[in-house]
Order: structure tokens, then sequence, then C-alpha cells
């Protein structure tokens, strides 16, 4: 998820790639925007609904990128989470 203020995105951990969930759709909502893939088809459906309506997962890519990953919400909590 490193280019979360950008395009829509296929994700694809190391352990995901490999056949192994990581489990990031129980915490961020994908499927729009964001997709989940473990199999090299799962990805090219990924890749083939972003291209079918690329305005519509670029908005919801930069909405989830707002609500989940904005400095605010992340140094907020990890600064808590460490005490200070």
């Amino acid at each position: 998820m490193a280019r979360i203020s950008g395009p829509p995105i296929a994700q694809c951990h190391y352990a995901v790639c490999h056949g192994v969930r990581t489990g990031f759709s129980k915490f961020y909502p994908v499927g729009r925007g964001l997709f989940e893939y473990t199999t090299h088809e799962e990805a090219l459906a990924a890749i083939d609904a972003i291209m079918a309506d690329y305005p519509s997962h670029s908005r919801e890519a930069r909405t989830l990128a707002g609500e989940y990953f904005a400095a605010e919400r992340v140094l907020g909590a990890l600064l808590a989470a460490t005490g200070l």
C-alpha cells in the first residue's frame, strides 16, 4: 500500500502472492480501489476491474487513503500506542 494517495492498486504482499492471505482485507475494504489477490488469475481480474472503471476506482482509492492512511490518523494512533 505504498501509493495510498494515488491511483487504484491491486495489492500483493509477499505472503499473499505465495498462497497465504495476510488478512489486510479484514481491516480495509477491498474490491473498489483496492484489491487483494493470491493467484495470477485474481490479479488479472483486479487489473481488468480497475481498467473497466478507472475513474471510479481512482476515487475509491483516494477515499480509502483519506479514511485509513491520513497522517493525522496514522501518526496519532502510532504516538498513542508508543505512549508519546
